[in-house]
């Protein structure tokens, strides 16, 4: 099962972190900022993959070695 979470960098930009049961990866991309709930999936598909060091900084709980190439 896959799961998403999202933090907003600023209004308009989002980082969502897409979580699988073997890992997980970062992705960051401008949002109209209407409605971060609905803005977030087109992030996860659309967005650009985020290095890993910046990833586990805007994650911290989510583990370092477990982020996908």
């Amino acid at each position: 099962m896959t799961t998403y979470r999202y933090e907003a960098l600023a209004s308009k930009v989002l980082a969502v972190a897409v979580i699988h049961p073997y890992g997980w990866t970062a992705f960051c991309d401008a949002v109209p900022g209407l409605d971060h709930e609905e803005e977030y999936m087109d992030v996860a598909r659309d967005g650009d993959k985020l290095l890993k060091e910046l990833a586990v900084e805007i994650f911290p709980d989510l583990k370092e070695e477990e982020y996908l190439k």
